[in-house]
């Protein structure tokens, strides 16, 4: 029991890497999107710092497909999502990040993975 415990802490979440290896091997394959994802292991999940589209490639629905793929990814894997929103943007980041079911949870927003049935069973 003991050699579980340490090796879980000394390998972090699974699952949350698993989400950021398969997420950057998508990301990397489009042109003008550019991401900055962390595995977040004082609450488990990950962080999506920034997703940020060129800007004369934007409205073209790049940013919403990639935010798409890591939410299927999240949920799959039962991984929860939060989002550091700092730095300037020309949208409202919140309502944005909203419509793709995330909410505030204190002082931060987070997506929660949804009820996988084909995982659960």
């Amino acid at each position: 029991m003991k050699f579980e415990i340490l090796y879980e802490s000394l390998m972090g979440d699974m699952n949350a890497q698993t989400v950021i290896h398969k997420f950057r091997k998508y990301a990397n394959y489009i042109d003008g999107l550019w991401i900055d994802i962390t595995e977040n292991r004082q609450e488990g999940g990950v962080t999506l710092d920034n997703i940020d589209v060129d800007a004369n490639m934007r409205g073209q629905g790049i940013g919403s497909k990639a935010l798409s793929v890591l939410i299927k990814l999240a949920d799959d894997y039962n991984v929860r999502i939060d989002l550091d929103m700092g730095g300037d943007s020309e949208i409202d980041l919140p309502s944005w990040y909203s419509k793709h079911g995330f909410n505030w949870d204190g002082s931060k927003m987070v997506r929660y993975p949804k009820q996988n049935l084909i995982n659960n069973i």
